[in-house]
This record gives structure tokens, sequence and C-alpha cells, in this order.
């Protein structure tokens, strides 16, 4: 049985999981864009976005947390949950493939130029021809890897839109994704966010408003909630529980809550 701590921390983990998703997500498409324009995949940022099991990078971390939420719940999960879960294990796992030959063609692609050839040539020469073998396999790896993460990625995000539908309680999802949304643009694509809130409140999107108010409230953040409430009433000013909640706010305010 799932320990109190987790439950009352659950909204929280899964609202970091979708921070961590965005950024990640965005940082490959920053790889991406550079490797289509025949820009080489430096190791600094692949090492950067995936790390290592002693410093663990984004994805690394995305895919920890997103298997600690979903693998080992004791609850039992959405399929969207399950499917978002699998797909970003199998970006990890597709990166390290790709961090790899990254590496190989880095640190090992031959240089005729720091080579003495003078000395046994044709030798040389045969050995040089296997490396580039090698060398081109890597080549050809990344290519495909690089195209199955994209593929990947827009799995994940099809899922996430899926499954952000079973959080429109979740009052701290909401607030992060109203007070981000250049970074949900820019990670999911334009319109993205008026797509989810749609998703979530089909056809009253002061409701967003309203939710991200109530946790603000909650959270003793008057001033956020007050803000909230207000723009809630001016999608929908007949909202009456944001009327109710914006005016015991304003009674909070008004009796010396300043946060």
């Amino acid at each position: 049985m799932e320990n109190s701590w987790f439950l009352e921390r659950k909204d929280l983990f899964f609202t970091n999981i979708v921070h961590s998703f965005l950024e990640s997500k965005i940082l490959f498409d920053g790889l991406y864009e550079d490797y289509k324009q025949n820009k080489p995949v430096p190791f600094e940022r692949m090492d950067n976005w995936i790390g290592t099991d002693a410093k663990k990078g984004p994805l690394w971390s995305l895919k920890d947390s997103s298997h600690k939420l979903f693998r080992k719940s004791s609850s039992k999960i959405s399929l969207s949950e399950y499917l978002f879960d699998w797909t970003l294990g199998s970006v990890f796992h597709e990166g390290m493939k790709l961090k790899e030959d990254v590496y190989q063609l880095e640190a090992y692609l031959p240089s005729y130029d720091n080579i003495d050839t003078s000395k046994n040539a044709s030798e040389i020469e045969e050995i040089l021809r296997e490396y580039l073998t090698v060398i081109d396999k890597a080549t050809i790896n990344l290519e495909a890897e690089m195209e199955s993460i994209k593929n990947l990625f827009t799995k994940a995000v099809e899922r996430l839109k899926e499954l952000l539908v079973n959080y429109a309680h979740n009052g701290l999802l909401i607030r992060f994704l109203l007070e981000h949304e250049p970074l949900v643009e820019k990670a999911l694509g334009e319109k993205s966010l008026e797509y989810i809130i749609d998703s979530l409140y089909p056809r009253h999107p002061e409701n967003a408003y309203c939710t991200a108010g109530k946790s603000c409230l909650e959270g003793g953040w008057y001033q956020n909630a007050l803000q909230y409430f207000t723009r809630a009433l001016e999608v929908n000013p007949q909202h009456s529980e944001a009327k109710q909640h914006r005016e015991e706010t304003q009674q909070k305010l008004s009796s010396g809550g300043k946060t």
C-alpha cells in the first residue's frame, strides 16, 4: 500500500515529470535541428542531456522519475500513463545508443594527417579501411537513432496529451502550464496549451483558472489566487465558484494576508 506521504505529493511528482519532459524534448529538438543541418552532434551535449549513473542528466532523471511514479506505484495506472512511461524508457535507451555512437565518431574517427604512412603504407591503409568501416556503421546507426528518438518523442507527446485529461484536478500542474506557456508551446507546438486546456475543461477554460486559483489559495499565495479567480471571471462572469473564492481571497488579503 502506498504511504500517505507519496499520495499527498503525487500531483507534485507528476507536475515535475511534465516540466522535465518539456525541457528534455526541447534539448533533443535542438540536437536534431543541428544534425539535420549537417552539423556534428557534440558528445558533450549528449552527455549533458543523458548523463551517467553517477551524474544523471535531464533525460536520465526524467526516466527514473517516470518509472517511480508509474511502474513502482501499487495503484493501477491508465493505459496512457503506461504507454507514456514505456515510451520515455524507449527514448532513454535509444539515447544511450546514440550517445555511444556520437562518442565513437568524435573520439575515434581516424585522421590520415596524424598518422605516419611513409612505412608499411599498404598495411596501414588496410587497417584504416577497417576502422572506417566501423565509423561508417556508427554514422548509419546515428541517423537511425536520431530518427527513432524523434518519432518516440512524437508518440510521447500524444500519450502525454491523452493522460493529462486525468489530471484536471491537479492545481499545481495547471498553474505550471498556465505560467509556462512559452515552454509548453516550444516543446509541444503552437497553440498546444489551448488544446490541452480545452481537453481538460471542454468549452470551459475558466475552470482552468479557477483550479489554478484554488491551488494558490491553498498554498497561501493570495495575490496569485486573486489574479487567477479574476481571470476566470473575465472568461465567464457568471462562474459562481470563482466568485466565491475571489471574495474569500479578498477577505484574507484585507485581514493581513500579503502573500
